[in-house]
């Protein structure tokens, strides 16, 4: 769910042109934010996670029984609850459902911050790789600033907005961190995050989005979709995890095997950070 919004005090006017010094302008759209129905198949790395069969947030396959997701999808939430849908277009129908058995919760994730928002699922059977359903590869690290990224999911089509039953994608491009902290805040923005937009606004993940995949033209997992300053405004980029700075905790977990039974994540509050409120993409 959406927990307020997470904005510093700066000058509002200013910020939109401080992003756009990084990005090529683009115009906002109507329709994941400004986005476009795709089929699985273009992009078969990516899941719905679900909550009692129910779509919650997005994850992204690793491997036959391993998913990665945000944090603040699976705080609070026992895995027997947890089920995957991959290999579908549709995130209520089709594809292959299968039950989470195990979450493992990044030891430093914060709730109040959404600092190291990371979260391996291990699955309760593998998943069958077909031309729909497909891992991808972590990045090493986050492309230069300009570089054309897409995120995936199927989420909200506006702030506030309804979701889509049909999987979407939109093209974004990669902002340097040291633009992203002059509109967040540099003791908001840590190593573990990073951020994508357009200078114009009208592209973004949203609700619904979290934890969904932010990938390269190589379909490489450059992010994790976490959170931002409601959807798609003008001047305020998406926020993703890093998934090159939590390398070594996927690479850990992804060798692992699933155990037969996992305690469940502690209750998450509202996040808050730096004593000001978060907008997530849950």
């Amino acid at each position: 769910m959406r927990t307020g919004f997470r904005s510093l005090v700066l000058a509002a006017l200013s910020a939109a042109s401080m992003v756009g010094a990084v990005l090529v302008g683009a115009a906002p759209a109507n329709a994941i934010v400004g986005g476009q129905p795709v089929g699985i198949d273009q992009y078969p790395y990516q899941v719905s996670l679900q909550v009692n069969r129910t779509h919650h947030c997005g994850g992204t396959i690793l491997n036959t029984t391993t998913i990665v997701t945000a944090a603040h999808c699976t705080a609070g939430i026992a895995p027997w609850k947890l089920f995957v849908r991959a290999g579908s277009t549709y995130e209520a129908s089709g594809g292959q459902l299968v039950p989470v058995s195990s979450i493992v919760q990044h030891p430093s994730y914060d709730n109040r911050t959404l600092d190291y928002d990371v979260s391996v699922l291990k699955l309760g059977k593998p998943l069958t790789f077909d031309s729909r359903t497909q891992p991808t590869t972590p990045a090493a690290g986050f492309p230069p600033a300009g570089t054309p990224l897409t995120v995936t999911g199927w989420g909200a089509t506006s702030e506030g907005g309804p979701s889509s039953a049909q999987l979407r994608a939109v093209d974004v491009q990669a902002i340097a961190n040291n633009q992203c902290e002059r509109v967040f805040g540099a003791t908001t923005i840590t190593d573990r995050m990073v951020c994508a937009g357009v200078a114009g606004g009208g592209k973004d993940s949203c609700q619904a989005d979290s934890g969904g995949p932010l990938t390269d033209a190589g379909g490489a997992l450059v992010g994790i979709v976490s959170w931002g300053n409601g959807c798609a405004r003008a001047g305020y980029p998406g926020v993703y995890t890093n998934v090159g700075s939590v390398a070594g905790f996927l690479t850990e977990h992804t060798a692992r095997t699933a155990p037969a039974s996992a305690p469940a994540m502690p209750s998450a509050t509202a996040p808050t950070g730096n004593g000001l409120p978060v907008q997530d993409h849950y």
